[in-house]
């Protein structure tokens, strides 16, 4: 097989290959792509399974912090998931996700009804931080209004935090291709 992307060097069959080799081209290509995912994968998360009344805003939420040792190079996705409620119609409340103490993103609902539980929309977040231990909280917002805020949960829908390693970042990214042949128009 000749040819291979250029990016992560993964092998293809190009038109002079034979149709009868098709099984061992796939199994060159499969063989690669786990090669280069290898080792990649949820790195560090947490959960909860029963409701927690914020005390101030904006507040760690017990139980959803948790590290992980970031490789150097390495993308990861941070996401949240969960429900939360207010005591106040009309209230904006979320979550805040932060890494090593910095807001990265953050996901907030409309309570249109009060003490009605709205699930929170996943916002996730891709992050390069530098090589090393690396510190991911959860914490419940009320961005607007005045209305106690609770975070719900329970054993068959859990507020869950999570960072999943992507990888190393391809050393050219097709932007930065199309932006080299494009010249300036004067």
């Amino acid at each position: 097989m000749p040819g291979s992307t250029p990016v992560f060097g993964w092998p293809y069959p190009t038109g002079t290959d034979r149709v009868m080799d098709g099984d061992n081209a796939i199994e060159a290509l499969a063989r690669a792509i786990e090669d280069s995912v290898m080792g990649l994968g949820i790195v560090g998360s947490a959960k909860i399974i029963a409701d927690y009344a914020l005390v101030g805003s904006p507040v760690a939420i017990p139980g959803m912090t948790f590290t992980f040792v970031a490789i150097a190079g390495h993308s990861y996705r941070l996401q949240a998931s969960g429900n939360i409620k207010s005591s106040v119609a009309a209230d904006n409340v979320g979550f805040a996700l932060l890494l090593d103490g910095v807001q990265q993103a953050t996901s907030r609902v409309h309570c249109a009804v009060a003490n009605t539980w709205y699930s929170v929309p996943p916002r996730p977040v891709i992050v390069t931080p530098a090589a090393g231990t690396r510190t991911v909280v959860l914490q419940g917002v009320r961005f607007v209004g005045t209305g106690g805020v609770t975070v719900v949960a329970g054993s068959t829908d859990p507020v869950i935090v999570w960072a999943e390693d992507l990888g190393a970042a391809p050393p050219l990214l097709l932007r930065d291709r199309v932006a080299d042949m494009i010249e300036p128009h004067e």
